[in-house]
């Protein structure tokens, strides 16, 4: 049984009922960038991709509504340090 006192407890397990996750400031989905990009869905994908695989770019899924269902959706965020351009060998 759950105290009357203890309202953080009561708050963590409200929070874990949640369905929808609380997507932190500064993670966006592939759809929020293209509109920002003024880019294409597919290739802001295709360019996150790569981003992604230079280790420019963090990824996480967070559970948001779509319609009446939730899905977990890939949203990215740049990392605080930004990875140093290489340049291709002569």
């Amino acid at each position: 049984m759950i105290e009357s006192g203890s309202p953080s407890l009561l708050e963590t397990l409200r929070q874990l009922q949640s369905k929808e996750d609380i997507v932190p400031e500064g993670w966006k989905t592939v759809e929020q960038f293209a509109k920002e990009f003024n880019l294409s869905i597919s290739q802001t994908r295709n360019l996150f991709k790569i981003a992604r695989e230079k280790g420019a770019v963090e990824c996480q899924k967070f559970k948001i509504r779509s319609g009446d269902r939730f899905y977990p959706v890939m949203h990215y965020k740049e990392k605080a340090t930004p990875i140093p351009r290489q340049k291709k060998p002569k």
